[in-house]
């Protein structure tokens, strides 16, 4: 679009025609990022006149067509969160789940929590009207956004096997299990009723959604049933699609390291998974080689990170300086995997994982579903792993330094001491 079309565009009077505007422009996928900066600032003067509709639809339009990166854009959703809050018991379950998908889709969840916990009970009281897609969604964005909701997760999972899974469109099957799986909340009947609905459905995903599929059952680690055998057994429709998905492009990392992580759940199961499908060789390597090049980018990440205040460089003093322990940073470990810290103590080998706010959910102290499955591989690898949480670690500060760092010393000597006589046979500890 040339200038001469948008230079007007605050002659627009309408609200209503921005932002429909705005969405014509994302239905048809024509990106226009002069003409969507144009319109966030003429929005910003107009905020409060815009209804749940117009909402739905910008926030809609801008991160469809990813123009919600700009400063002027950034403003405009901040502006638009204050709209939403004031007028939730106006939204449709369409336009709500929308609003909701558009902030998490964005990036601007975090900074926008309460639009999150103010939207759930609104949720709540018009679930039975929610539309498969509408469930689909709604569960989607508060999982994109690592934002949990217990009650609106159960409500969700109850209507949604109700109404029965064959009535979602298979896609959306992936993305509320994926939803359920990123906060860690456990719904073994829905993975069950869902694993016995797919069926010939899985040959027709995309690989992405493939993948999403497969990584949302290794996180939510389901216990092994005939239902999942149905689903991931060596002749099922999954099977076949994984075989035709050796033709993954290189790019599609994340894609690689969702199959990868399936596959490190599947050993898991053990005897239970014996018969479920097998990776093709080449494919296997690929994934296999885009899980270690992501943990490769996280140690790269973390020691970039480093510094004075950094929690990891403070554990580490702390075992180095007062337990007289030796820890490595960084540590490559099984798997090509790699620990925040390694330590030995008492002669056994623990993985100190420091997590920080990144790795839980944003509005508990619980992990989202990627942490919770990186311990749970580690474990299974045949590390002991401590985790150490941000809110512990920081929960101990003191005015006084030295109070401080003596805490600190207990916990950490407490903590692994604990983990260490837990994993000692009791022959070996003469009990």
């Amino acid at each position: 679009m040339s200038h001469t079309h948008f230079c007007h565009i605050s002659k627009i009077d309408s609200d209503q025609d921005l932002s429909t505007l705005a969405y014509a422009y994302a239905t048809l996928q024509q990106p226009a990022p002069a003409l969507f900066e144009a319109i966030a600032r003429e929005l910003l003067s107009k905020r409060h006149a815009l209804r749940p509709t117009h909402l739905s639809e910008i926030t809609f339009a801008f991160v469809t067509l990813r123009a919600h990166q700009s400063a002027a854009a950034a403003d405009l959703f901040e502006a638009l969160a204050d709209a939403a809050r004031e007028q939730l018991p106006l939204f449709s379950p369409h336009h709500l789940v929308t609003l909701l998908w558009a902030y998490a889709q964005a990036g601007y969840a975090p900074a926008h929590r309460s639009l999150f916990d103010q939207a759930a009970p609104h949720a709540l009281l018009r679930i039975g009207g929610f539309s498969p897609r509408e469930l689909s969604t709604v569960v989607s964005a508060f999982g994109l956004a690592s934002h949990a909701h217990p009650q609106l997760f159960e409500a969700v999972a109850s209507r949604a096997l109700q109404i029965g899974l064959h009535r979602f469109p298979t896609q959306k099957v992936v993305d509320l299990l994926h939803g359920f799986a990123s906060v860690q909340h456990e719904a073994t009947a829905l993975f069950e009723s869902a694993a016995a609905s797919f069926g010939e459905g899985c040959a027709t995903l995309p690989t992405r959604q493939l993948a999403l599929l497969a990584w949302s059952y290794a996180a939510a680690s389901p216990p092994p049933t005939d239902a999942l055998h149905s689903l991931f057994g060596s002749h099922s429709p999954f099977a076949y699609a994984l075989r035709l998905s050796g033709r993954v492009p290189p790019t599609q990392l994340l894609t690689l390291r969702h199959i990868w992580q399936w596959v490190s759940w599947r050993g898991r199961c053990g005897d239970a998974a014996a018969t479920w499908a097998e990776l093709p060789p080449e494919l296997h390597a690929r994934a296999e080689a885009a899980y270690v090049s992501a943990e490769a980018a996280r140690k790269t990440t973390s020691s970039s990170a480093a510094n004075s205040t950094d929690l990891v460089s403070q554990v580490e003093q702390v075992l180095r300086e007062d337990l007289k322990l030796v820890p490595l940073a960084q540590a490559p470990l099984s798997d090509g995997m790699y620990a925040d810290l390694l330590v030995e103590y008492q002669g056994r080998k623990v993985a100190v994982e420091v997590d920080g706010r990144e790795r839980h959910l944003a509005n508990t102290n619980s992990y989202h579903g990627e942490a919770a499955l990186r311990k749970r591989q580690l474990r299974h690898a045949g590390w002991m792993v401590l985790p150490v949480p941000y809110y512990e670690w920081i929960g101990a500060g003191h005015a006084d330094e030295t109070v401080q760092r003596r805490w600190r010393a207990w916990y950490l000597q407490s903590a692994l001491e604990a983990l260490v006589t837990a994993n000692t046979p009791r022959d070996a500890t003469g009990g």
